[in-house]
């Protein structure tokens, strides 16, 4: 385990992202003392017993409970609100927000063992006689007495009894019982109920996919995700489907569960997917641009307004690396530095000098953007002299052209110079860039704080108090916004995205609690958002957020796939 991770987050990543200055073996923004038995970091909020031992390369978060004969060592720590009791020994692991550990007291003799490498977040619960080693365990998983578990990946509602499972993964709602005995990297999935003993292992469904992007949007009512497995690269969709915008028929409704079998048929090969309000497009290895969903203003790009809610292609497109979009339109880049939109364009955002609805991709005259980004309806793109230029709607100053309410039918430079511009992201009506120098400026509303700056909605970009550096994704809500650093993740803005629960919107950037996740993707919809890392997913915000259920979460919650 790399001894700079403590407690679920990177030092290197919070101090360049502004959030503490602590010292490593600390809790990000907590404070706290040196527990007298081991030395290591507690949290001033944490409940610790004296007789538990805390290493002095260890750490104890915020509103942990430790109790009985616990030892937590070796670059272990313990996140947020999680719960061990007990002679459990916590070797070199991380436990996460919620979890609840349980051993006997049973004096000098551990009889829960966590060891070198493991992760447990989420409502996981792990029980007496229990040995976890370098496993990953998250979700409302429940390990019980007599399991061992040795280089797996449990998650979901599992329920292992007595199970022997080595080079194991076990997921979804499987139930391995009091007699089972799974080995040689088996694989147990949805719904099976394993209570004998397997020879050779279980291979009886396909490994869970692996998240590679999720789409990011201000304005959609649903998200999709491109989902990496033996199958190739799908694409799975949930949310509203009034439109077939899941790539499902529009008569199987909305769906508030990830269901793999919902992947949008005929789709192995997408290596990039966006969502607008009611349509989802996505680009394909040949780099061409498949869309499906609403098609009233020509957003499907194939010379109709029909609807579909099976892709087709839009047209004339080829070598498009990119594809973005807003409430009724699209913009795609290609890899010459060519883009091209269609769709609805009643306030210029097809940026092709007219205000008519296109079907078909119409070409904006940039022939040298390296980045693209649309909001509600307006865009952007970042030229390969890293300046930016934006078209569309300026009710809100979202141009940056130092106008407010005269909207731009045609691609137009800022109105003052910002740096070497490297990412852009555009929220419904506001506007964020990042430059060389890690600074953030922002444009346009700033009703919900989105510009990370004090002053009123501007048609200047205006610095933001966020310093963002190394940023791998950013990503807008309507209202809000949310970067990657180091695997780390911080929003601003809208307090409904910000996944810290009740508060008030925020200028500053704040800290998800995301239990141990370290997210490579960011995906967002109108008012919520996700973050992935291989076959994890954290959702928050307005609902459905990809679970049994259409509920608002204020937190970050862990979705599972149903196969």
């Amino acid at each position: 385990m790399n001894v700079l991770k403590k407690c679920g987050v990177m030092a290197l990543a919070l101090i360049s992202f502004g959030l503490t200055s602590n010292a490593w073996a600390q809790c990000a923004g907590d404070i706290g003392f040196a527990h007298p038995n081991g030395g290591g970091f507690v949290a001033i909020t944490a409940n610790v017993a004296p007789s538990v031992v805390v290493s002095s390369n260890s750490a104890v978060c915020g509103y942990a409970k430790i109790s009985g004969n616990a030892q937590i060592i070796n670059n272990s720590n313990v996140n947020d609100f999680a719960t061990i009791e007990g002679n459990v020994v916590i070797n070199d692991s991380d436990v996460g927000g919620f979890a609840n550990l349980r051993g006997f007291l049973l004096p000098g003799i551990p009889t829960l063992n966590v060891t070198t490498g493991t992760s447990i977040f989420g409502h996981a619960v792990i029980e007496d006689d229990a040995q976890i080693d370098n496993s990953t365990i998250y979700g409302n998983a429940r390990v019980i007495s007599d399991s061992k578990i040795i280089s797996s990946k449990i998650y979901g509602h599992a329920l292992i009894g007595g199970g022997y499972i080595e080079s194991s993964t076990v997921h979804g709602l499987a139930t391995v019982g009091p007699e089972g005995k799974i080995t040689s990297s088996a694989v147990v999935c949805n719904n099976e109920n394993i209570d004998f003993e397997i020879s050779g292992g279980w291979n009886h469904c396909a490994p869970p996919i692996s998240i590679s992007k999720l789409s990011q949007s201000s304005v959609s009512h649903h998200m999709c995700m491109i989902g990496s497995s033996q199958y190739g690269s799908q694409v799975i969709c949930w949310g509203n489907n009034q439109f077939g915008q899941l790539g499902i028929p529009s008569f199987a409704g909305a769906q508030s569960t990830i269901k793999l079998k919902n992947a949008v048929a005929g789709i192995l090969d997408a290596t990039d997917v966006s969502t607008g309000s009611f349509h989802t497009c996505i680009v394909r290895n040949n780099d061409t641009v498949e869309c499906w969903g609403l098609n009233s203003s020509g957003q499907l790009g194939n010379a109709s307004i029909i609807d579909s809610d099976t892709p087709v292609v839009a047209s004339g497109l080829t070598s498009i690396t990119k594809v973005v979009s807003g409430f009724n339109h699209n913009c795609a880049l290609s890899s010459t530095g060519s883009v091209w939109c269609w769709g609805a364009n009643s306030h210029g955002q097809l940026g092709d000098g007219t205000n008519i609805d296109k079907n078909i991709p119409t070409a904006t005259g940039i022939t040298t953007a390296i980045n693209i980004a649309v909001g509600e309806n307006h865009s952007c793109a970042v030229l390969s002299d890293n300046t930016v230029q934006c078209w569309g709607s300026n009710n809100y100053g979202q141009l940056g052209s130092g106008i407010i309410g005269t909207d731009n039918y045609s691609p137009t430079a800022l109105s003052v110079s910002i740096g070497s511009v490297q990412t852009i992201s555009l929220g419904g009506v506001s506007s964020c860039a990042i430059n060389d120098n890690e600074e953030v400026y922002c444009w346009g509303n700033n009703t919900y704080l989105q510009g990370g700056h004090g002053g009123a909605t501007t048609e200047i970009p205006t610095l933001s108090v966020n310093s963002l550096p190394a940023v791998s994704n950013l990503a807008s809500s309507y209202n809000g916004v949310c970067a990657v650093a180091f695997g780390q993740m911080g929003c601003w803005g809208y307090v409904g995205i910000l996944g810290i629960g009740s508060g008030t919107n925020r200028i500053d950037l704040v800290t998800p609690v995301l239990q141990g996740l370290n997210p490579t993707t960011l995906g967002t919809t109108l008012n919520s958002v996700c973050a992935g890392s291989e076959g994890v997913l954290m959702c928050w915000g307005s609902g459905p957020l990809g679970r049994s259920d259409v509920a608002s979460s204020l937190l970050p919650i862990f979705v599972e796939y149903i196969y």
